[in-house]
Order: structure tokens, then C-alpha cells, then sequence
């Protein structure tokens, strides 16, 4: 990775066996691989026996990947 930054309201989405589902980007990530630079969401994994408090890695790496989704942003009405 060259650099992260902030993904708010982005969601990457996946292909699982009841249709879809969403996860939350934790940020955006520029990564270079083989003189290819592109921009890729970053999700928090799950746990497991190696990493029992999860990891972060890359949303196109998992299995199941169909792109991403703005969902938009949750605001709170201003007080008067």
C-alpha cells in the first residue's frame, strides 16, 4: 500500500449463498502492484485461530467480491 484514506459511507459489496451482502470500508487504499496503481477498499476480516482479534485486508482479495457501494452518510438534524 502507498497510501490510506478515510472511506465514509462506502460499503463493499459480495456474492454469498442467500444473494448479497455489504460489509463497511474501513478506508480506501492506493496500492501498486506490477506498475498498476488503483484504488482499493480496505475491510475489517473476521477472526480466526491465527488472528483471533481479525485483521484488515483487502475487499478484493475476498472471495465473493462485486464492487462497492455509496450508502451515504448518517447526519443528525442541527439543534436550534
Amino acid at each position: 500500500m502507498t497510501s490510506i484514506a478515510s472511506a465514509p459511507g462506502w460499503k463493499a459489496r459480495f456474492a454469498d449463498t442467500s444473494g448479497s451482502r455489504v460489509v463497511t470500508l474501513v478506508s480506501w487504499a492506493l496500492v501498486e502492484d506490477a506498475g498498476k496503481t488503483e484504488i482499493v477498499g480496505v475491510i475489517q476480516r473476521a477472526a480466526n485461530e491465527e488472528s483471533p482479534n481479525g485483521w484488515l485486508g483487502l475487499a478484493d482479495d475476498v472471495e465473493g467480491f462485486q464492487g462497492y457501494v455509496f450508502t451515504g452518510l448518517a447526519t443528525r438534524a442541527a439543534e436550534s
